[in-house]
């Protein structure tokens, strides 16, 4: 991710400045090549400044969404950006995809989606660790999806392939969703 970041660093300033920062972590040091590759898929996206909200998913996906936010605060600091608001909800209803929706995820949905309303979300990141069936997160999904409000996932590992995320991406009403890695990262 360094190269990755070195060529970034350059954006918005005229020379390249030392930075003091080093990832020592082992345990975070293995999202560093997944996160690279989810990172140049959505850089576009970060160099218009298009997200201005990020969920973070679930309490493993707190770790993932904490790099994707200082890195999107970065960049968008140096380009003029007011950084994205963020935000972490818990995940509901795992393993549920196509069952009835049990009554505790209604009453999370509604307090859910006044608390997204909250932040006028124009394009939203959602941060997952791993995705699987997306069953997790199909509840915020769906309040975005009813507001109409456009949004991007990117998950640290996946273990489907191509046409599995595109089920998963029509299941979600996701515009896009970005996978750094099929392999376990053990987060």
């Amino acid at each position: 991710m360094k190269n990755f970041l070195e060529k970034i660093s350059l954006i918005g300033r005229g020379k390249q400045e030392e930075t003091s920062e080093r990832l020592e972590n082992p345990e975070i040091g293995r999202l560093e090549k997944p996160t690279e590759v989810i990172l140049e898929k959505i850089l576009a996206n970060i160099e218009r400044g298009e997200y201005n909200l990020i969920i973070g998913a679930d309490a493993s996906g707190r770790i993932p969404t904490l790099i994707f936010k200082k890195f999107i605060d970065y960049l968008y600091k140096k380009l003029g950006y007011q950084p994205p608001k963020t935000i972490f909800l818990a995940g509901a209803g795992m393993g549920l995809k196509n069952a009835k929706e049990p009554d505790f995820i209604k009453d999370k949905r509604g307090g859910a989606k006044e608390y997204i309303e909250k932040f006028g979300p124009r394009r939203v990141l959602i941060v997952e660790d791993t995705i699987v069936q997306g069953s997790s997160i199909h509840f915020m999904c769906d309040i975005l999806n009813k507001m109409n409000i456009p949004f991007d996932i990117v998950s640290i590992t996946s273990y489907k392939n191509e046409e599995e995320l595109k089920e998963t991406k029509a299941y979600l009403g996701a515009k896009n969703i970005y996978v750094g890695t099929t392999e376990s990262v053990g987060i």
